[in-house]
């Protein structure tokens, strides 16, 4: 019963730093169109964003690694071996 104690999880997720879906939507009142306090930024292509990848098991939480590179399957092992716990 106790060999899943012995199991490690990971995941990762990708976060943006700017949410960008293409779509605004902005309510003023007349008169208001052309003040600063109306107005955002544009951000081209994406706005960037990063990886965090982690794991944990029964007996302990493992670290939290932000993830420069694509993450493919070699990616991933060498991850996991450079981070075991």
């Amino acid at each position: 019963m106790d060999g899943w104690k012995r199991v490690a999880w990971s995941d990762e997720s990708r976060f943006l730093i700017h949410h960008v879906d293409g779509r605004v939507r902005v309510r003023r009142l007349p008169g208001e169109q052309l003040l600063p306090s109306s107005t955002a930024g544009h951000t081209q292509a994406g706005g960037g964003g990063f990886i965090l990848w982690g794991t944990f098991s029964w007996a302990v939480l493992g670290p939290v690694v932000v993830i420069e590179q694509t993450m493919e399957a070699a990616n991933y092992l060498n991850i996991i071996a450079d981070h075991k716990t």
